[in-house]
């Protein structure tokens, strides 16, 4: 009887304690990055950002959000913003009307804050993003966002897209580039990261510039298992 009542108990704390594992992971696990040497002429509002998680109708998901940029260092600072998983049956719905404001408030200072920051003469694009890559791959969430708003044009210690020669070598060998890129710092496996590359290109040849590197970013990381989409602005497919 003693034994019985022991491996009851015993599974009553593991049931317990995998519910509580349950509610205190994020339901979505996201970074944006800025690139600080562009103008992002669609520059996002928290809108943009929210909306696809439609908090009006699904008001105890868990949301983490991290803010960071491209500069001319490896390393940026970096703004978490959370909105923590709650059980929807033991809620106090005034309560999480009010942890939602404050979410989407701080949303907004933070996006303020990016939009104002200084700019640099150029930037290490793929190391970022490869770090925020693998950041989300190694994480335990239901889903995994990477939101990057730049042209991609990379000036690093290692290659400088603005050479002429580099340039013709995205147009005809842009998996030797991207080889170089990774040995800067290599890519793990990212399947379950959905990376969106934005940027709003100000001309017809701007447009072709971006989608020569764009396209051969969307071929590196998917085949790292990522899924890649190229665009303007971010939005949920």
């Amino acid at each position: 009887m003693k034994k019985v009542y022991t491996l009851a108990l015993l599974m009553a704390v593991c049931l317990w304690w995998g519910c509580e594992l349950q509610q205190s992971h994020h339901t979505t696990n996201m970074s944006i990055v800025f690139d600080r040497t562009d103008s992002i002429r669609s520059y996002p509002t928290t809108q943009i950002l929210l909306s696809p998680f439609d908090l009006m109708h699904d008001k105890f998901q868990g949301i983490h959000l991290v803010f960071t940029t491209i500069s001319d260092k490896d390393l940026n600072g970096r703004t978490v913003i959370d909105l923590k998983p709650q059980n929807e049956l033991t809620s106090n719905i005034v309560e999480r009307d009010a942890d939602i404001k404050r979410f989407t408030i701080q949303v907004q200072r933070a996006l303020d804050s990016f939009r104002d920051a200084s700019t640099c003469g150029h930037s290490i694009v793929f190391r970022t993003i490869a770090r925020e890559a693998n950041s989300l791959a190694a994480l335990k969430a239901d889903n995994k966002y990477l939101v990057v708003y730049s042209d991609l044009y990379e000036a690093n210690d290692s290659v400088n897209f603005y050479h002429q020669n580099i340039q013709q070598q995205i147009r005809q060998h842009p998996d030797r580039i991207a080889a170089q890129l990774e040995r800067s710092l290599p890519l793990q496996r990212t399947a379950g990261v959905a990376l969106w590359l934005l940027y709003e290109p100000k001309s017809f040849a701007d447009n072709n510039a971006f989608m020569q590197v764009a396209t051969m970013y969307k071929h590196l990381f998917e085949a790292h298992g990522a899924q890649v989409h190229i665009a303007t602005q971010f939005g949920l497919p």
